[in-house]
């Protein structure tokens, strides 16, 4: 059995030894009653994460033809704090790397001048611009999070209920019996029990199957529905 212990937000493991291992895991609850036990359970804290697209889904495309330059936008909130605006650039004077507005600035409260400002040096000015102006809301996603930490503090599971991925077309909950287990480690298939199976899956990818209609790299429609009661609008 694994012990585990709530997590405090200013908590953080040093993973500068070696690069994280991030695997994900679908669980029912005898399966996590089997392997893991729990010091003291913690309330959920809701996370809302909003995308916004340009009305041909520019955005999106990039995403799923890998282009080389490109962008995400979203707007994300945690618990009752204020929603972060981020910008994540892809390619061109930046590998990778999210830039994140001043707290409570939204699409139209500042946020379209701060998504300029940070485009601007990778992509051609004209193209910024036509994005600005176009940009609008397309998906959300929802999930309420409680976090823990093992007894040595080197692996982080974050377990999420609730996942709700939608669209204007379309919707998916995730079913009651499922939550899923992200979890945070060095050696993740060291430490679970050797039946539970990592899922190739991110709710961003989902929630692109659902815009889309298409089949985003591994994140196939097969799993959505397996895993998730699909909606239509």
């Amino acid at each position: 059995m694994i012990s585990l212990f709530p997590k405090s937000s200013d908590q953080k493991i040093d993973f500068r030894v070696r690069s994280v291992d991030v695997k994900k895991y679908f669980l029912t609850q005898d399966e996590i009653q089997e392997a893991l036990t729990f010091s003291n359970l913690v309330a959920p804290i809701r996370l809302v994460t909003t995308y916004f697209d340009t009305p041909d889904g520019k955005l999106f495309a990039d995403q799923f033809r890998k282009t080389k330059r490109r962008f995400k936008i979203r707007l994300r909130q945690v618990g009752d704090s204020q929603p972060i605006l981020e910008v994540k650039v892809k390619g061109s004077l930046h590998p990778q790397r999210i830039w994140l507005a001043e707290p409570g600035v939204t699409l139209d409260n500042g946020g379209r001048e701060f998504i300029r400002t940070v485009i601007d040096t990778a992509f051609d000015p004209l193209f910024v611009r036509r994005i600005e102006q176009q940009l609008q809301e397309v998906a959300t996603t929802t999930f309420d999070r409680s976090s823990y930490l093992d007894q040595e503090q080197k692996h982080q599971f974050d377990f999420d209920t609730n996942v709700l991925l939608s669209t204007v077309q379309s919707s998916a909950v995730m079913k009651s019996e499922y939550t899923l287990l992200e979890l945070s480690s060095m050696n993740a298939d060291l430490i679970l029990p050797t039946d539970w199976k990592p899922r190739k899956f991110s709710k961003f990818g989902a929630t692109m199957d659902l815009l889309t209609g298409e089949r985003v790299r591994s994140h196939k429609l097969g799993l959505l529905s397996k895993l998730f009661e699909v909606r239509q609008i």
